[in-house]
């Protein structure tokens, strides 16, 4: 799940699996979501994304990410709680802008099966 906020400009990802190995060495804060156990990491960053998502100048900007510490491929992903697991560090996580759910190719072979995708929001 990746996304942004305003209000401050933040790029959060909720990342559950990685063609790569998952950077769990970034954070030494855990929090458990959804029976699993997900490292916080908060960073910030430079670029042209900051202000094609936030409303203004932005060339830097917060990242917020909660990185499973055992990839899995098949679950429920509760947005909110990871807002609130967020929000309990102290971390700033404004007003919501968009949810993505994404899927990026690493190489080699295979394939999705995606049936079901329940979204509600609460103002």
């Amino acid at each position: 799940m990746y996304g942004w906020l305003q209000n401050p400009c933040v790029e959060w990802y909720i990342v559950e699996d990685s063609f790569q190995s998952l950077p769990t060495e970034m954070s030494s804060v855990t929090t458990t979501i959804d029976g699993g156990t997900y490292y916080l990491v908060k960073q910030t960053t430079t670029g042209a994304a900051g202000a094609n998502a936030c409303s203004g100048s932005v060339s830097s900007w917060t990242q917020i990410l909660s990185i499973r510490s055992t990839a899995r491929e098949c679950g429920t992903i509760t947005v909110s709680d990871h807002f609130a697991a967020w929000a309990n560090q102290g971390w700033s996580v404004g007003d919501l802008s968009s949810i993505h759910i994404n899927l990026e190719a690493g190489g080699g072979t295979g394939s999705i099966q995606f049936p079901t995708a329940n979204v509600s929001t609460n103002n």
